[in-house]
C-alpha cells in the first residue's frame, strides 16, 4: 500500500540540516508500541511456536473451503489455510486430543480473570465444556458452539462488548462491508487474545495490540481482510515466515511469527509486540536525519537481513521505514516486519508493488523484477535516514521518474528496450516527457548530485547509496557486496 502523504509542515532550514541524532538512554521512551510483525527477539529465550509448522512441507495458501454446522448455531464456511502433518482442527491450529480436567477455583492475577457465579476466579485455561457451564451469561449463543471447536479456553471477553450474530450482515455480523473484522477492545480472539487496542490497518486489514493469555504477554495480532485474494497472499507471507525461521540465528533481523490460525473467516497472525519504526523515530526527532554511525549500524542489520531472504530466493516487495522496528527505544536494534507483499522469485504474484518513493525503476518501467528491487529501496532510505526526508518524493508516478532521472540521468537504451511501460515517460524517440509538476517545477535529468542533494561529503556513504540507485538490476549492488562495502565493513 502506498503512503505518500508524509507530515513534514512547519520545518525549518535548522530543523532539515544535517543535525544528527544518536539514539542514547537519555533519549525520551517511545509513546506508542508499533508492529506489523516482529522477528526473534532474544534468542537465546526464543520461545517456540505454538503451532507445529512442517517447514520442509510445501504450504498451500488458501485451502478449499469447508462447511460445518455446529450445534445450536447457524451454518458457516471455514478454511484451514495450511496444512500442517499433524491434526488440524477448523481454526487451523494443532490440536491435540486433552482429556477433560476438573476446574480448580483460586484467586489469580490474570488480567480480566472472569469469575465463576460465586464469585470465585477461575484458574484458566479450562474447556469448552466448563466455559459453558459456568459462563454461559458470558457468551453469546454463536459463541456456544463456536467454542467446542477449541481444546482450551483462555479468555472470553465481555458479553455486553460482544457482536450479537445477524444473518442479514456480511459474515454474520462480525465484518464491516470492506471485510475487515470488527474488532473490539476487550473481546477475545479464538478464546486466548484479549483486544487492547488498534495499532494500526491497511490494505491487508487490522494490527492489534493484544494480551496473549496463554503466555501472558503482549503481542501485535494482524487480523487480515475476509477476502478471498488478500487471504491467499496471507498464506503466501505465512509461508514465507515459516521458511526464514528455519534458519535460526541468521533470520534475527528478520520478522518472528508465533502463532497463526483462522477465526471467523479471517486469517490471523501473532508477532512480539516491538518498538517505534523508523519513520515515526525521524518524525519524533523533527526529521532532522541520524548520524552516519547509528545509520551505519542499522544498513547493517538491514542488509544482513536482505542477504537471508536473497538465499530464500524472497523478495521483500516493500522496503521503507514504516516497515523497519526498533526494538527498544534507547538501543538501535532493529528487526524488519510486514512479509504481506512479499513473493518468491519464482511465483511471482503482482507486477506492480513497493511504495512510490522507494519503488525502483524496474517496476515503473514494467521489466520484470528480482531481489535488486530491494537495494533500491535500501539505497532510498540510507539517503532519507542522513537528511530525514524522502531521497525522490514523487507526487506522481511521473514526477517520481522524473525525480529519478534528474539524479541519476535517463536509463541505458538496453533497459528502455525491455520495458513494457515506457510509452509513460518516454517519446517515441525515447526522450523523457518533461512534465511540470503542482508548482509549475520542470525537473531536467542529471541535473543534480547526489552529495549536493542530501547535504553529505562522506565518499563512503555516497558510494553505497550511488551504486544501490543503479539503473541496471544486474549491475545494481547486492547485499553480500553491500556488506563488504568500505562504508559498512567497519562498524
Amino acid at each position: 500500500m502506498e503512503k505518500t502523504s508524509r507530515s513534514y509542515k512547519n520545518l525549518t532550514k535548522k530543523q532539515l540540516s544535517p543535525n544528527r541524532l544518536i539514539i542514547s538512554k537519555k533519549q525520551t521512551k517511545s509513546s506508542k508500541n508499533l508492529v506489523n510483525g516482529s522477528n526473534t527477539s532474544n534468542l537465546a529465550n526464543k520461545s517456540k511456536p505454538d503451532l507445529k509448522l512442517n517447514l520442509s512441507h510445501k504450504l498451500s495458501p488458501v485451502s478449499k473451503l469447508n462447511s460445518k454446522v455446529s450445534p445450536g448455531v447457524s451454518p458457516r464456511v471455514t478454511r484451514n489455510i495450511i496444512y500442517p502433518t499433524s491434526r488440524v482442527n477448523r481454526q487451523g491450529l494443532v490440536s491435540p486430543t486433552q482429556a477433560p480436567r476438573k476446574i480448580n477455583f483460586k484467586y489469580t492475577s490474570t488480567p480480566s480473570s472472569p469469575k465463576s457465579p460465586r464469585g470465585i476466579e477461575v484458574k484458566f485455561p479450562i474447556t469448552p465444556a466448563e466455559a459453558i457451564s459456568r459462563f454461559s451469561s458470558q457468551l453469546t449463543d454463536y459463541e456456544q458452539g463456536e467454542i467446542t471447536d477449541y481444546s482450551d479456553v483462555y479468555y472470553m471477553g465481555n458479553i455486553s462488548r460482544k457482536i450479537r450474530v445477524s444473518s442479514r450482515e456480511g459474515n454474520l455480523g462480525y465484518d464491516d462491508d470492506q471485510g475487515n473484522y470488527k474488532v473490539i477492545k476487550s473481546d477475545h480472539i479464538a478464546y486466548r487474545y484479549e483486544i487492547i487496542s488498534l495499532i494500526g490497518r491497511g490494505s491487508f486489514g487490522q494490527v492489534c495490540k493484544a494480551f496473549d493469555h496463554k503466555r501472558k504477554e503482549m503481542v501485535a495480532l494482524k487480523v487480515i481482510k475476509n477476502k478471498k485474494k488478500i487471504m491467499y497472499q496471507a498464506g503466501v507471507e505465512i509461508s514465507v515466515l515459516c521458511k526464514l525461521r528455519e534458519l535460526e540465528e541468521d533470520s534475527k533481523y528478520v520478522v518472528q511469527l508465533k502463532n497463526y490460525f483462522l477465526f471467523r473467516k479471517h486469517v490471523c497472525l501473532v508477532f512480539e509486540l516491538l518498538n517505534v519504526d523508523l519513520y515515526d523515530f525521524m518524525k519524533k526527532n523533527q526529521f532532522r536525519g541520524c548520524s552516519l554511525k547509528l545509520i551505519k549500524r542499522f544498513a547493517y542489520q538491514i542488509l544482513t537481513c536482505l542477504r537471508v531472504l536473497k538465499t530464500k530466493n524472497i523478495i521483500h516487495c516493500d522496503l521503507k521505514p514504516e516497515n523497519i522496528l526498533l526494538c527498544n527505544s534507547s538501543k538501535s536494534q532493529i528487526k524488519l516486519i510486514d512479509f504481506g507483499s512479499s513473493c518468491f522469485t519464482e511465483e511471482q504474484l503482482y507486477t506492480y508493488i513497493q511504495s512510490r518513493f522507494y519503488r525502483a525503476p524496474e517496476i515503473m518501467l514494467g521489466i520484470r523484477y528480482t531481489h535488486a528491487i530491494d537495494m533500491w529501496s535500501f539505497g532510498c532510505i540510507l539517503a532519507e535516514l542522513y537528511t530525514g526526508i524522502p531521497l525522490f518524493p514523487g507526487e506522481t508516478e511521473t514526477q517520481q521518474m522524473l525525480r529519478i532521472m534528474e539524479l541519476t540521468g535517463p536509463p541505458p537504451a538496453h533497459i528502455l528496450e525491455r520495458s513494457t511501460r515506457k510509452h509513460h515517460f518516454f517519446d517515441q524517440e525515447g526522450k523523457p516527457k518533461l512534465v511540470p509538476n503542482k508548482k509549475g517545477i520542470v525537473r531536467f535529468p542529471g541535473t543534480k548530485k547526489l552529495s549536493t542533494l542530501i547535504g553529505c561529503a562522506d565518499e563512503g556513504f555516497l558510494d553505497l547509496v550511488s551504486k544501490c540507485l543503479d539503473w541496471d538490476p544486474e549491475t545494481r549492488l547486492k547485499p553480500s557486496e553491500a556488506l563488504g562495502h568500505r562504508f559498512i565493513a567497519v562498524i
